[in-house]
């Protein structure tokens, strides 16, 4: 296992190594305390996920996730000190897979880590998945509707996959948080939203079905 980890504090960088260890004691973990020669890396390597700090020394986080999810969908576990709401919801927005207040508690980043492996492994093995005229190639983050291709980004991927197979039932809020995720927490709704809106236009560019149907205080129900 390959990751790369993109930490500006030094003794943050070795303490994150060595809880990554502990779970995954052969792993070849690259390391960047900038954010310009981490984007070199994730270019010309290849890694199974990556962690970002989004308080780099040179560029922003975000700026890091926009670029980055340009050429690459490495998953991504995005951390930050003092970490909000808002500030769950713009990493999430701009392509992390998750995201993590900083000091990071050992016990959580390894259960993390684990959940972002295991999704990432499940996509792998699936096939492809059919909701009426809607097929989904999980594996490359593209959707079609009659011979149209919809680009996905990884977030959308997951949450559509998950309201697919779950189509026309509701899919609770919990349960895409948990896909996502692994678990639910403050600021998720409002991040799963945010990709139901940008799914909604995505799918709405080549059909006015198949419809996501907000099923208020509870979730989302795909109608093919």
């Amino acid at each position: 296992m390959k990751a790369l980890l993109v930490e500006s504090e030094q003794k943050t960088a070795e303490i994150l190594g060595s809880t990554l260890r502990l779970p995954f004691p052969d792993i070849d973990l690259i390391c960047s305390d900038k954010g310009e020669p981490g984007l070199d890396l994730l270019f010309k390597e290849i890694f199974d996920f990556a962690i970002i700090d989004l308080k780099l020394a040179d560029i922003s986080g975000f700026e890091f996730l926009k670029r980055m999810r340009l050429f690459s969908q490495v998953p991504v576990l995005a951390i930050q000190s003092g970490l909000e709401d808002i500030d769950l919801v713009r990493a999430i927005d701009y392509g992390a897979d998750d995201c993590l207040p900083k000091p990071v508690n050992p016990i959580i980043l390894i259960a993390r880590a684990k959940a972002l492996i295991r999704r990432v492994n499940g996509f792998l093995n699936r096939e492809e998945t059919v909701a009426g005229m809607l097929r989904l190639d999980s594996l490359i983050h593209k959707a079609y509707f009659k011979g149209q291709e919809i680009y996905l980004t990884r977030t959308e991927n997951i949450v559509l996959h998950h309201l697919m197979n779950n189509a026309g039932h509701v899919a609770s809020y919990r349960s895409l948080a948990c896909q996502l995720w692994g678990d639910d927490y403050p600021g998720s709704n409002k991040a799963i939203r945010k990709c139901i809106d940008r799914l909604k236009v995505k799918l709405g560019t080549v059909a006015a079905s198949p419809e996501l149907i907000n099923e208020r205080g509870v979730g989302f129900r795909l109608v093919p």
